[in-house]
């Protein structure tokens, strides 16, 4: 275990996010390799997951970085997402015999037009004042965490900060079943992905343990990932049909295409959630996962509780409670 402060874990771990944000900046105004844009969102994500796990170890001023870099998510995303959709497109094409491709690429056609508009707003933004005082705020948040940082022991700290968004997970997930809202699959997702960040964040404490505990949890997060990339694809594409927008020539396709993503979506949900009846969770014995990264019929067949690799101070086991 590496002994370090809760406040130092906080700063380096705000450090390697403000600078990965900046880093893939220049790829996303670039706009030639989507994943520039798709790091740059991550990086955006984690600072805000990072503001909100280290909350109680930074500045008063990090709780408004932390409104922003929402905004700045939320400005990333829409591009993200027809991203996702072109490439998806762009996969069933590879499947389809020539005669049957045309309508396909007018669609295609389609979504790239939107995301010519979408990238427009992007770089707008990413131009505007708002945005350079973002950086600013961000870079000044650090600089007064790094005058007084916490004392606290990160070791002591940890288990506390990965119990509560882990039960919070398990308060959310082990309901659902294959009729559970979209909405709320998406917020299972949501939870994931903050536990997730969170057994990040303190990685350099625990060590290999964590890390092959964030690969199970990562295996639930992209199943959820899926339904949810195919329910906004197919919501988009039933809207375009009842509008009449896009071509004529798109229309048959569109109604194929929205008609495929429902299917993808229908599948995501019969394999992310069902009935979690048989769960057990031991007393004092802190989070892992099983093995299922294809079909995981349910939350706790991700998130289970087996080992003991989660300790505070003293050897104390963190217990992740029901």
């Amino acid at each position: 275990m590496v002994t370090q402060s809760l406040g130092e874990l906080a700063l380096g771990v705000l450090r390697t996010q403000v600078d990965a944000l900046r880093a893939h900046e220049p790829g996303t105004r670039a706009g030639v390799d989507p994943e520039e844009l798709h790091d740059m969102r991550v990086a955006t994500r984690r600072l805000r997951a990072a503001l909100r796990v280290f909350v109680e170890v930074l500045p008063p001023e990090a709780e408004a970085l932390r409104q922003e870099a929402g905004w700045l998510g939320r400005s990333l995303a829409t591009v993200r997402d027809l991203d996702v959709q072109l490439a998806q497109l762009q996969e069933w094409r590879v499947g389809l015999p020539e005669p049957d491709r045309a309508g396909l690429d007018a669609l295609s056609n389609l979504v790239s037009e939107h995301r010519v508009q979408a990238r427009a707003e992007l770089l707008a933004v990413l131009d505007s004042e708002r945005y350079s005082q973002f950086v600013a705020s961000a870079e000044h948040v650090l600089q007064i965490g790094s005058e007084n940082p916490s004392p606290l022991l990160a070791e002591a700290e940890a288990p506390r900060l990965i119990g509560r968004p882990y039960r919070k997970l398990r308060k959310s997930g082990d309901p659902l079943d294959a009729h559970s809202p979209s909405a709320e699959l998406h917020a299972l997702r949501i939870r994931a992905k903050r536990l997730r960040y969170a057994v990040e964040f303190v990685t350099p404490v625990y060590g290999g343990p964590a890390r092959r505990f964030v690969s199970r949890v990562v295996g639930l997060q992209d199943l959820l990932g899926d339904h949810q990339d195919a329910h906004v694809a197919s919501d988009r594409f039933s809207a375009g049909s009842s509008s009449g927008s896009g071509s004529k020539r798109c229309a048959p396709m569109s109604s194929h295409t929205c008609s495929n993503w429902k299917t993808m979506s229908t599948s995501r949900r019969a394999g992310s959630v069902n009935s979690t009846a048989s769960r057990t969770v031991t007393p004092g014995i802190s989070p892992t996962v099983s093995t299922c990264p294809s079909r995981p019929a349910n939350t706790s067949r991700y998130i289970s509780c087996r080992n003991s690799w989660f300790r505070g101070p003293q050897t104390k086991c963190w217990s992740p409670g029901p």
